[in-house]
């Protein structure tokens, strides 16, 4: 019978498993081979034991139930898969992605819109009873597999769907209901790279003008040049394959515009402007687009061209492809009920461009003979006149469109731009017929009558502001129009400050160039105290492609 094996060996010897004669400092078998010899404590830990493949005692145990547990979870979820149809991969554009999932992550979801913002809504305020219907007149991708998109373009969706698309209406708010760029744009996105891609440009591009870090206004750069490429060749294709969805191409456009007044509000977001106004002059596109969008798109682009008129100079015009009668029939619109979005009613936007135009015709006749200009002058003072008695009827008018006849925020907003279009009508008229009549005494006290009554409605317009909860970018065009006509001193520092203040919360190039318009009207008045200047004499060169909607 050989010798038992001693345990106590050394490392060495227990490791090659041979008997080890236990002699310190070293054994025999370590000096034979020229090893280092130790009696040390070696530790060895469980994960490392299992790692190998050993496992003793209870340990061993738990390591066959897992094992079992493991293949036996797998081939139940394997069945359950093989059961469901795989409707998701249809989208995956054959890009395979591993993902942890069970057979509930298969089940209907919400829309992208619903579940981003349904736990923010604010129980005060109501719920269309037609969200349902809108969410399903929309083509939504619900299986798209995001997981194609960047971390990048991630942040700056959810930066856009969560802070900008929300503050976008007059009153904003999260939620799906009543808000277009949520109820539309959102899950549109979902199913079209280029909605996506406009998005995320208009969201870098935001996020720029916040942090002023250079790389964001690269990124947003980049995805502009990308859409703008690939727009073209889209709407080619649309039209050579007689395409009946134009929905992607529409928002596109508006993103665009979006983006451009955002950044530099120059002449690039009127290019924009025009290119929707193009389309709005095509039968076919209008036959084929999904109407509520339709009625969106519209609404956005005439009320953007409308407030454009206010401070474009005389004489500049955008000459239509398309069916110029289509667009000026959605422009005069004739709808009295207060808009969410425009944050007043699309009739008043009509009287708004009447006024416009009836101007741009008054400060024509500065060049006519005295003759022919009082011929003139008897029709432009009719005109002005049932203008301003619309505006009166309007304000017995207090319907607001998508249930929101509560909320007492969109009424005072829209009655301070129905009192601001009045102020405009005088600045647009009366100012340009005193200013062709300065030599004539007997105009001037009939005049600084109206005037005087003027600063008292700008009174009570800064008045309303005052009560208006938050600052509102639709406020932009009210502030500009009593800071350019009757603002008094005390009244100008209430102006700027409010300006600054939509400055600071997204930073818009829009807002700056009206503050800067406004500075530099009052800076022409000081100059000449006592003077009455027109309209465009204190626009000056400043402020001509300014988007005040």
């Amino acid at each position: 019978m050989g010798e038992l094996r001693s345990k106590t060996g050394c490392n060495n010897c227990r490791r090659r498993r041979v008997k080890c004669d236990e002699t310190s400092p070293k054994c025999n078998n370590c000096v034979r081979l020229n090893l280092k010899c130790d009696y040390s404590l070696v530790l060895k830990w469980g994960a490392d034991a299992l790692k190998s493949g050993k496992a003793f005692g209870r340990c061993k145990k738990s390591k066959v139930d897992v094992e079992l547990n493991s293949n036996h979870l797998e081939l139940r979820l394997t069945k359950q898969a093989e059961q469901i149809p795989g409707t998701w991969l249809s989208c995956s554009k054959n890009r395979y992605y591993y993902i942890n999932f069970t057979a509930d992550d298969f089940a209907t979801k919400p829309t992208v819109t619903e579940n981003k913002l349904e736990d923010g809504t604010n129980g005060n305020l109501p719920r269309s009873p037609s969200i349902d219907e809108k969410s399903q007149s929309l083509t939504v991708f619900l299986y798209l597999p995001l997981t194609q998109y960047s971390a990048e373009e991630t942040v700056m969706f959810t930066y856009m769907v969560e802070s900008i698309f929300p503050s976008c209406v007059c009153y904003g708010h999260k939620t799906g209901s009543g808000n277009p760029y949520l109820d539309y744009i959102v899950p549109l996105a979902m199913g079209s790279d280029v909605v996506y891609h406009s998005i995320i440009a208009a969201g870098a591009n935001l996020y720029y003008l916040q942090t002023g870090e250079d790389y964001y206004r690269e990124f947003s750069n980049s995805y502009i040049r990308s859409v703008i490429r690939n727009l073209p060749d889209q709407i080619h294709n649309k039209h050579a394959s007689n395409s009946k969805s134009w929905d992607d191409i529409l928002v596109t456009v508006l993103m665009l515009c979006f983006t451009d007044i955002s950044s530099n509000c120059d002449k690039r977001w009127l290019e924009h402007l025009h290119s929707g106004k193009k389309l709005l002059g095509r039968q076919q596109i209008i036959e084929h687009s999904n109407k509520l969008l339709l009625k969106f798109f519209v609404r956005y682009i005439t009320s953007h061209d409308i407030m454009w008129e206010t401070v474009k100079d005389s004489g500049e015009e955008m000459s239509l492809d398309g069916d110029v009668g289509i667009y000026e029939t959605f422009k005069n619109d004739i709808d009295v009920d207060v808009d969410l979005v425009l944050g007043c009613s699309p009739y008043l936007l009509t009287l708004i461009s009447k006024t416009s135009n009836l101007g741009d015709c008054y400060e024509a006749l500065r060049h006519e003979s005295e003759a022919n200009r009082e011929l003139f002058e008897e029709i432009i003072g009719r005109e002005a006149e049932s203008i301003a008695s619309e505006l009166q009827q309007l304000a017995k008018h207090k319907e607001v469109k998508a249930g929101y006849t509560s909320l007492e925020g969109i009424h005072l907003i829209s009655e301070i731009k129905r009192l601001t279009t009045r102020l405009y009508l005088f600045a647009r008229i009366d100012m340009t017929w005193f200013a062709l009549r300065r030599s004539d005494s007997s105009t001037s006290a009939s005049f600084r009558e109206k005037y005087a009554k003027m600063k008292r409605l700008s009174s009570t317009i800064i008045g309303l502001m005052k009560m208006v909860k938050s600052c509102t970018m639709a406020l932009s065009w009210p502030l500009f129009v009593v800071g350019l006509v009757s603002a008094s001193f005390e009244d100008r520092w209430f102006i700027i400050d409010k300006f600054r203040e939509m400055e600071s919360n997204r930073g818009l190039a829009s807002v700056r160039l009206a503050r800067e318009t406004v500075e530099a009207s009052w800076k022409r008045r000081d100059i000449a105290e006592g003077r009455v200047f027109t309209w465009n004499e204190l626009l000056g060169s400043q402020g001509r492609t300014l988007s005040l909607a």
